[in-house]
């Protein structure tokens, strides 16, 4: 069997009481971005993000986000670990006087449950998981995982991305462990590969690196909804790539208004962000960064 795991927040984690968020809060992530500033031209209305993860989150900042939900694991559909749940707020936390807000925070969620209650998962339920996106009419999937080379979880990807499908996924918590620690499936050619980023625009510690990593988006000390209305601040590239999902959202909902072609497949996605991207290494792409940290500040006058 296919080692598989869930590409997991790192250790660490900080729990933040609901009573102490008695506002809508946008986090660091969000202002190192320059998301504030493009949320006047959109907010990712009429996107549908799908994520592939430990199931339905239950969170007042996410009831009206979550279009369609299924199982493929455990005995129920709803989120019992809290990985989903954080995932799910990065991207569409709803602004709603409360709370954290989302990138994204007018995209719709498809929610695949695809990881058990004991964040372990497989090949079978991630294949059902990404193949129910695709049936739902999701325009991106968001993926935190990492498993071996599994050719059935490959071609439910490409599946997904010959219909017109933007596939993010995880670059991986591995660090420096070698020259090349790129997890798979972000390895893949047809996914965009995310690594995580701190509050200085350095890659975290335990970011992966290698000629595969194509961006850093913020994923350290991230702030976003956990289990029974809670929240909490996790790391790892598992909040990095909702956060990439997220802003492909807004430019794919902006692109539809406007009628323009920014990313309607992986190829214009990589232009368009690399218009975006801020060097954090040497110029151009590097192993330890990618194209850099994409910053949408300036947003429409660039287009």
């Amino acid at each position: 069997m296919s080692k598989f795991r869930l590409v997991p927040y790192t250790l660490g984690e900080i729990a933040v009481l609901p009573s102490s968020i008695m506002s809508d809060i946008t986090d660091w992530g969000l202002h190192a971005t320059g998301i504030p500033s493009v949320w006047p031209h959109t907010e990712g209305e009429g996107v549908l993000v799908g994520i592939c993860d430990t199931g339905r989150p239950n969170h007042i900042d996410l009831e009206g986000a979550i279009k369609c939900s299924k199982r493929f694991i455990s005995a129920t559909v709803d989120d019992k670990v809290g990985h989903s749940t954080h995932v799910s707020g990065i991207i569409a936390a709803d602004r709603n006087g409360h709370g954290v807000i989302g990138v994204a925070p007018k995209a719709k969620l498809c929610i695949a449950k695809t990881i058990a209650d004991d964040s372990t998962g497989s090949a079978a339920s991630t294949v059902k998981g990404i193949d129910y996106c695709v049936e739902q009419g999701c325009d991106i999937i968001s993926l935190s995982i990492a498993s071996d080379n599994n050719p059935k979880i490959r071609q439910a990807i490409l599946r997904a991305v010959d219909q017109g499908i933007l596939v993010v996924c995880a670059a991986g918590n591995t660090g420096k462990q070698a020259k090349d620690s790129v997890t798979w499936p972000a390895q893949m050619e047809e996914v965009i590969a995310v690594g995580s980023c701190n509050e200085l625009g350095k890659i975290s510690d335990f970011s992966a690196r290698g000629p595969g990593l194509d961006f850093i988006f913020p994923g350290e000390d991230i702030l976003s909804c956990w289990l029974n209305n809670n929240y909490r601040r996790a790391s790892g590239t598992s909040m990095a790539t909702p956060f990439c999902a997220a802003v492909l959202a807004l430019l794919l909902s902006y692109q539809r208004r406007k009628g323009l072609d920014l990313v309607s497949t992986k190829d214009k996605a990589m232009s368009t962000l690399k218009v975006y991207a801020r060097d954090t290494g040497s110029h151009g792409r590097d192993s330890d960064s990618g194209w850099g940290i994409v910053d949408l500040s300036g947003f429409s006058s660039g287009l």
